[in-house]
């Protein structure tokens, strides 16, 4: 039913079980691209700065909550987030 090289002669579905070298190939190819993809975008986003700054922000306003001579402090930290090293990765890349 189903000719060509990508799935096995005498195997009528479309499915994995059936896909020759050729179609094995192709697909795990796929996938790899996908992941290098997604790989390629999150280090040109800069993403690991970014989450080690946001992780950075997360323990100081955990640490301040903690403390209730802090807490008044922590809430007013909430709103003014450092973002000078995500802004400084920015102006650097341009």
């Amino acid at each position: 039913m189903l000719q060509g090289g990508m799935y096995r002669s005498g195997c009528n579905s479309e499915t994995m079980r059936c896909l020759s070298v050729v179609g094995v190939l192709f697909a795990m190819s796929t996938y790899v691209g996908f992941a290098l993809l997604v790989f390629g975008s999150f280090w040109n986003a800069n993403m690991l700065q970014k989450l080690k700054a946001i992780r950075k922000k997360w323990r100081e306003l955990r640490e301040g909550s903690s403390s209730g001579t802090q807490a008044a402090a922590s809430t007013s930290s909430v709103s003014s987030v450092d973002s000078e090293p995500l802004m400084q990765a920015a102006s650097d890349r341009v």
